[in-house]
């Protein structure tokens, strides 16, 4: 006599759809950006100069961060403006609603702070084991700054693409 399937399977297999959809959802983000996102460069300021490296990567704060100023609602979200410029992008704005899209200028998905904007998403960048001290002495030699390139994707999304000191390039 066949045996009739448990409800309890079918339930397992519910929550093991909705886990791998969580799971797939993490780094869609991240690819679309990388994909189909606009190159962007920016700049980085020290952390904690006396660690720049913790662990295996560098614990990153970016210049448009603090130049975009505080946060200026309406609105409960976050966006950081940023706007084109040579060598890497500088920030105008943290916004509580997303702007309109403008031409050189780039809205980033971010999060409030004490004030001001931070980029959630690009707070480090993982450098491989055998480069550490290579990375290590040339932001030393650059005052702990680098600059990083990124893309950010329409729906503000940033990936991190290579890190920049000097000329070290540690790429992803």
């Amino acid at each position: 006599m066949p045996r009739d399937r448990s409800p309890s399977w079918g339930r397992l297999a519910i929550v093991l759809a909705v886990q791998l959809a969580i799971l797939a959802a993490i780094p869609f983000r991240q690819a679309r950006a990388r994909l189909a996102g606009e190159d962007v460069v920016l700049e980085s300021m020290p952390v904690d100069p006396l660690d720049p490296l913790s662990g295996y990567y560098v614990a990153l704060a970016w210049r448009a961060e603090r130049d975009a100023g505080p946060w200026q609602g309406p609105g409960d979200g976050a966006w950081l403006v940023i706007r084109r410029n040579l060598p890497a992008w500088v920030g105008e704005a943290c916004l509580g609603e997303r702007p309109p899209p403008e031409p050189e200028r780039i809205a980033i998905r971010a999060e409030r702070t004490d004030g001001g904007c931070r980029i959630p998403s690009a707070q480090r960048f993982y450098i491989p084991e055998a480069r550490r001290a290579e990375v290590e002495a040339a932001m030393r030699e650059t005052g702990r700054t680098a600059l990083v390139d990124a893309r950010v994707d329409a729906d503000g999304n940033v990936v991190l693409l290579r890190l920049r000191a000097g000329a070290t390039v540690v790429g992803r």
